[in-house]
């Protein structure tokens, strides 16, 4: 429970920078548990997206109380592929830039789900929603 779920994610290409402070490019997202976003915009889906409709994957690995993820994305169409590696049920969620949308019905363990987001320039947050794990 040491872990924060929360991080933070920049969008200027999309830079993302952490709760706990900004992060350098060098470093990767498992050496920092709390992050947050930036950059998204508008009609998220967590539909059968269709790759081609795309500009970048990225992948998102939930375990207990940590969030993994690139620490720099771009901006454009984006395809989150959210996979739940720990043993409990978790979520994903993305707050920003007037946004606020998270996998639809949660990610059950060894399951993955998909976000569509067109990810514009600015901050976001991403963490898990499930109840205590934000606060975790």
């Amino acid at each position: 429970m040491q872990n924060k779920t929360v991080r933070a994610v920049m969008v200027a290409g999309l830079l993302i920078t952490y709760a706990l402070g900004p992060i350098s490019a060098g470093e990767s997202a498992s050496q920092v548990p709390a992050q947050t976003a930036t950059g998204a915009g508008p009609t998220p889906s967590t539909a059968n997206a269709d790759p081609a409709s795309v500009e970048q994957t990225v992948e998102v690995r939930l375990t207990e109380y940590r969030i993994e993820m690139p620490l720099q994305l771009r901006a454009g169409r984006t395809l989150f592929k959210v996979t739940n590696a720990g043993e409990m049920f978790h979520s994903f969620e993305i707050e920003g830039r007037g946004i606020e949308k998270e996998v639809e019905s949660g990610v059950d363990a060894g399951q993955t789900k998909t976000l569509k987001l067109d990810l514009k320039p600015g901050a976001y947050e991403v963490y898990c929603p499930v109840h205590g794990h934000k606060k975790a």
